[in-house]
């Protein structure tokens, strides 16, 4: 998403000091990240800084015409980003936006004073072995914060300054969008061009201006779901890992479930304790890579880290034969997508609108069931090639959200579709 300020007023440096900003010809992490996290420490609350890849600089200032990136180099840059800002301790998401200059692409990350700070990170954020320190800005340069300036540093916990500070008694009712728009439309930002189309949230997020920073989805949260998901099933099972994202969840299941030494409420409380693991040397590879930490730290992760980001709870689902395991990211309620009304409506609406998602393998059940409302579990687990216990969830599901339902004695009954409400099916 473009940032608030004009890409040729950052090269001019006409509107933001030069120390503020830093030109790198092309992506070396290990020293980008070292300034992040000096700007994002913003020692002397300047406000933090810029840095624009693919500019090379000679004396200070950038060269003309740019280098700029190729396009192939833009996407692995910005996966390596996803995983190197997560290194930031205490958590820290620069902004970043892909700008055109003198018909080349660069890429601009923009990194304001964190309201956290003091913030660390590994010298090398590539290397395996990770040794932490604090980093600020001296003159033009990221340095070590030692001595008087890490004491300094330190002292700046919680010190934020007044113009910085979140208003608790506002809301997103007391900012003007006409006044953001000529806000944008003066200073030359692109995001002037989406105001109107983009959520008048999402604009003052990539403008810093609503106090804090969450996701539809932490992503810590869902990285350790998918590790564990992957490090805890039972691979003599034939069933993989499933991801299903829909429009208010994410959804992973595994096969087979948790042990049977862990009670679900102890799962739900984020005590979980397993007597053994599955897969230990898988463990130890994950280990090797960073992507587990050890033992029972994998569901208090995910319950941390979606109340950090403000999310509603996880939920954990299992049955009694541990057949399989649900892990259930609600998406935070900012992102709850509703229809707009463009149209003026003359008449009420009374009813509901009954439109519901479903994925593909639970379409396949309905139109198994359509054919034949008498088809049972076992039947439907043999022409689907899938086992019972799935079978079993997806109709939980569906008959939860209402498309399905039984009618009749349990042995001489029939399943029946509700054709009043409009599916949509997910691939």
């Amino acid at each position: 998403m473009p940032i608030p300020v004009n890409i040729e007023q950052l090269l001019s440096a006409t509107s933001i000091e030069g120390a503020r900003i830093e030109y790198k010809k092309g992506w070396n992490p290990d020293a980008i990240y070292r300034s992040i996290c000096a700007f994002a420490n913003d020692f002397d609350n300047s406000g933090g800084g810029y840095i624009i890849i693919g500019v090379q600089e000679q004396n200070g200032r950038p060269m003309r015409p740019v280098k700029g990136l190729e396009l192939n180099e833009i996407e692995p840059i910005e996966k390596d980003m996803i995983g190197f800002n997560n290194l930031i301790q205490p958590a820290y998401y620069p902004h970043t936006s892909l700008e055109d200059v003198d018909g080349k692409k660069v890429l601009v990350i923009w990194i304001p004073g964190g309201t956290n700070r003091p913030y660390k990170v590994p010298d090398e954020v590539t290397s395996k072995h990770k040794r932490y320190n604090y980093y600020i800005r001296y003159n033009s340069s990221s340095i070590i914060a030692k001595g008087e300036f890490e004491k300094e540093l330190l002292e700046l916990t919680n010190q934020i300054p007044f113009d910085d500070r979140a208003n608790m008694q506002a809301s997103l009712k007391d900012i003007s969008r006409t006044l953001v728009r000529d806000f944008l439309i003066k200073t030359g930002s692109r995001l002037a061009d989406s105001i109107e189309e983009s959520r008048f949230s999402d604009i003052l997020q990539q403008m810093d201006i609503v106090a804090g920073r969450f996701f539809n989805y932490p992503y810590q949260a869902l990285e350790e779901a998918v590790v564990n998901s992957l490090y805890h099933r039972d691979y003599q099972m034939r069933e993989p890992v499933e991801i299903t994202i829909e429009p208010d969840c994410i959804r992973i299941i595994s096969y087979g479930g948790p042990d049977r030494s862990i009670k679900l409420d102890d799962l739900n409380r984020g005590v979980a304790h397993a007597r053994r693991y599955r897969n230990r040397k898988l463990g130890d590879f994950l280990k090797e890579l960073d992507l587990t930490e050890g033992k029972a730290t994998g569901i208090p992760t995910i319950i941390k880290e979606m109340k950090a980001n403000g999310s509603p709870a996880a939920s954990f689902e299992t049955d009694d034969a541990r057949t399989y395991f649900i892990v259930t990211f609600p998406i935070h309620p900012v992102f709850v997508q509703n229809e707009p009304q463009n149209e003026p409506q003359n008449e009420p609406q009374n009813e509901p609108q009954n439109t519901v998602s479903v994925t593909l393998r639970q379409d396949e059940i309905l139109r198994l069931i359509k054919a034949d409302g008498r088809i049972t579990r076992a039947q439907m687990s043999g022409q689907l090639k899938i086992s019972e216990a799935t079978i079993k969830r997806e109709i939980k599901y569906l008959r939860e959200h209402g498309i399905l339902r039984y009618d009749g004695p349990t042995k001489s009954g029939k399943w029946i579709v509700n054709t009043d409400i409009d599916i949509v099916v997910h691939l």
